[in-house]
This record gives C-alpha cells, structure tokens and sequence, in this order.
C-alpha cells in the first residue's frame, strides 16, 4: 500500500436517517457526503427492495496527494450491487494511473460475493485525477455524475448520461459496459463525482433540481474547500431549491481539490 494513501468509503447501509447527511473529510484535499434523503415517501421509495435499508448509493475516495480517485454507485433494487462495486475499488492498494487499470481491477479480480447475484443493478462513476498534470480520465456507466467547478465557469458535466446499468452479479464484467472520458482541472477548481440525488433531488425533475448555476453560486460562499462544499452541495439536494421540493433521493458526493 502507497504509505501515503488516504482511503474513505462509505455505504448506503450505515446510513439511513432521513434528513440527516454524513459529511467526512478525507485530509484537506477531499471530503464525501452520504445521505438517504429527506422524504420518507419520496417516489424514489417505490424502487426499493428492502425498505429496511433504503439508502442504496455508496462512494470512495483515494487520494495520495498526487492522484485521487473518486467513485459514487446508485443502485436500484436492493444496495448489494453498489456497494460490491465500491468494495472491491476500496480494496485498491495504491491510485491507479490509468483507467484501464480500473477495468482490470473491476473485471479481472475474484468472483462477486454470491449475494450480488441477484436483481440489484447499479450505475457507477469513477474519475482518476493527476494534480501534476492537471488531467484526468473516468468509467461511467449509467446517470451518475462527474463534474468541475470553478469561479470562472459554470459547472460542467464530464461524463455522458445513459440508462445503462451493470449487474456484477450476473456477467462479473463491468467495465465493458460503460464508456471512458477525459477530463482538465486547473489548481482552485474542485472535482465531484455524485449520484442523481443530487441533480435530480426533486425526483426525476432536472429542471426543479440542483443545476450548474446552484453549485456555481455555492462555490463563490464555500471556494475550493472540499468539506465546506461538500457540506453545503448535500445540504442543498436535501432542502431542494427555488421553491421546489429536494432530499427525494439517496444521495452520495465526493469532492476533491484540483
């Protein structure tokens, strides 16, 4: 393991009180945020297998300083297959500096626990960033985001939105799924990786949701203070905004200064 390696993965399943976020730090450079939501009765309810464990999204952040890595995973029908995805990237030793070696890792390691072999599905996004260079690259499959924000531009969309899911309990491939990206981030930008609990925090409503000039403005109060902003962007998807209803989903964010 990289000695100086910084690891936080959080799960769905430790966290299920509505209205409540989890917010964690990882160093000065990363935080994470985890919630069920805030609407015991939102729509989103209808799509869970197991009521008693409502909360099926799950992250990861890596960081050794000069590279990170960011995941989030939103599963439907039960949380076994988001948090399998996040299990098996948090037991990484070291950041990879390709996102091939993220394929590799996803497609090429042992068999996915038996319990994963059912109907649960999930979306995953994962990002790999190198602060020498300022570039990046990412694995997307299905509607969770990667974004940057900075003072000089609106928060932009990294990765493309499909209605695509992965069952790792089914094929044990993954990565041949999704598709790749590529990504800059200059120094005072943040780079975030979340699930639609945050831009569609008024259920399947983008328009009503969080958008690029929300998590703009939230940027000029917080600057690149990755907890400030991770604080306040799940804040914000949990309250809803401009009038409109929010917190109708689980929502998982990692925020990492560029």
């Amino acid at each position: 393991m990289t000695p100086d390696l910084l690891r936080l993965a959080l799960y769905g399943r430790d966290h299920a009180a509505y209205g409540a976020a989890h917010v964690e730090a990882l160093g000065p450079r990363a935080a994470a945020a985890i919630s069920v939501g805030a609407d015991p009765d939102a729509p989103s309810m209808r799509f869970k297998a197991d009521p008693k464990r409502p909360n099926e999204d799950a992250l990861l952040a890596l960081d050794d300083g000069r590279r990170c890595l960011l995941a989030v995973a939103d599963s439907h029908f039960g949380h076994r297959a988001s948090h399998a995805l996040i299990e098996r990237l948090a037991a990484l030793d070291a950041v990879p500096d390709d996102i091939r070696a993220v394929s590799a890792w996803l497609d090429g390691g042992p068999r996915w626990p038996a319990s994963v072999d059912d109907q649960s599905a999930s979306t995953l996004c994962v990002a790999l960033y190198d602060r020498r260079t300022g570039r990046g690259a990412g694995l997307s499959i299905g509607d969770s985001t990667a974004a940057v924000v900075a003072a000089d531009r609106l928060p932009h969309r990294l990765n493309r939105a499909t209605a695509a899911y992965v069952h790792p309990g089914r094929s044990g491939r993954v990565a041949r799924r999704g598709e790749t990206f590529e990504f800059a981030a200059g120094p005072g930008a943040l780079l975030l990786a979340f699930t639609d609990g945050v831009d569609e925090c008024h259920y399947r409503r983008p328009e009503t949701s969080l958008g690029p000039a929300h998590m703009r403005a939230l940027f000029a109060e917080t600057g690149p203070d990755p907890r400030a902003y991770a604080e306040r962007l799940c804040a914000a998807a949990l309250a809803g905004v401009d009038g409109h209803p929010g917190g109708q989903d689980n929502i998982a964010l990692v925020v990492i200064a560029a």
